[in-house]
């Protein structure tokens, strides 16, 4: 494969990660009518964001922005669904290490994650909202 082709293929598949980051987002934000507009937005951020980077540069911050808020949406979701609070914290603390990506940081995510949940699970009160403040 030339240099133009695999550059090709590799941008195709970077435009492919973030329509699925978005279409994930577009679920949980909006349900199955957000998928494709989740999708599309993110595709377009990630497209532009890498017109305007330069070799060996990082993506701009504003497009690193949108992809983390991307990211935490189903994880919002899932907290808005009363998933409990180990699982809510798994699932932020695996975010979180997956966006350090350093494999230490992937593998202490969820561990820090779900302890954080486990303590905010013993600090609430039946019947109470843990995660309004009550």
């Amino acid at each position: 494969m030339s240099t133009v082709g695999a550059v090709a293929s590799e941008r195709g598949q970077q435009v492919g990660s973030a329509a699925a980051i978005g279409a994930a987002a577009g679920a949980a934000l909006a349900g199955r009518r957000g998928v494709l507009a989740g999708a599309v937005v993110m595709a377009a951020v990630d497209q532009a964001a890498r017109a305007v980077q330069k070799p060996g540069q990082i993506p701009p911050l504003w497009s690193r922005i949108v992809a983390s808020g991307a990211l935490a949406a189903p994880v919002g979701w899932a907290a808005g669904h009363r998933a409990g609070p180990r699982a809510v914290g798994t699932a932020a603390g695996a975010l979180a290490g997956a966006l350090g990506i350093r494999p230490q940081k992937v593998a202490l995510g969820p561990l820090v994650g779900a302890a954080a949940g486990q303590v905010v699970s013993r600090l609430g009160r039946p019947g109470r909202e843990v995660a309004a403040g009550a």
